[in-house]
């Protein structure tokens, strides 16, 4: 009886987590140049919400940003999203820019994101 009990909670154990996997994340990776094509070390990239970018001009600003990555050596920047960035776990829409130092945008790219997937994002500085 004991024994049986035993390898019912094992199996329910087992089972339980077998269904709580992590659920894989997303990676977008910003490649910033100038006009010429030539890669800008960093450059700081600002992500924004949907909902914020939507709001309205005033919104629009490096304050007002979700989070930001600097360009590395490559003028890359990357961001990683977790399944807690999804809506309900599938996809959301992002928009990612950068600025110059006054706050002005330079450029901007909107990108819909879906979990377990990579993208790349090209931003011009003009």
């Amino acid at each position: 009886m004991k024994k049986t009990l035993f390898i019912a909670i094992a199996a329910m154990v087992a089972f339980g987590f077998a269904g709580c996997k992590i659920k894989p994340k997303a990676i977008v990776n910003v490649v910033v140049t100038d006009k010429h094509g030539v890669k800008q070390v960093g450059q700081e990239v600002c992500l924004f919400s949907s909902s914020n970018w939507q709001a309205g001009e005033s919104f629009r600003k490096p304050a007002f940003k979700e989070r930001s990555e600097k360009t590395n050596d490559e003028g890359v920047a990357t961001f990683e999203f977790s399944s807690i960035d999804f809506d309900l776990g599938r996809k959301a829409t992002f928009y990612f820019a950068i600025f110059d130092a006054a706050g002005n945008l330079l450029d901007k790219e909107p990108r819909e994101l879906r979990s377990g997937q990579s993208y790349e994002v090209q931003l011009v500085i003009r």
